[in-house]
């Protein structure tokens, strides 16, 4: 049985997984498996300040800046 791809980076450092013709964007993971996570991220530091996600608004002034950290 012939491999299909699960995963592709693009040139232009665009990544897909799960179906690599959706990398359009980044980062863009895709998941049809039944009681499972699309994504999973640990940070296993376990010390205050190692968030396990840390997403930003692109703004570059310190406050007002972050969009999400959990």
């Amino acid at each position: 049985m012939p491999y299909a791809a699960a995963m592709a980076i693009l040139q232009n450092g665009n990544v897909g997984i799960g179906d690599p013709d959706l990398a359009s964007y980044r980062l863009y993971v895709l998941s049809h498996t039944l009681n499972y996570s699309a994504a999973f991220i640990e940070n296993g530091q376990g010390s205050l300040g190692a968030e396990g996600l840390y997403i930003k608004a692109g703004s570059d002034v310190a406050t007002g800046s972050n969009f999400i950290v959990f």
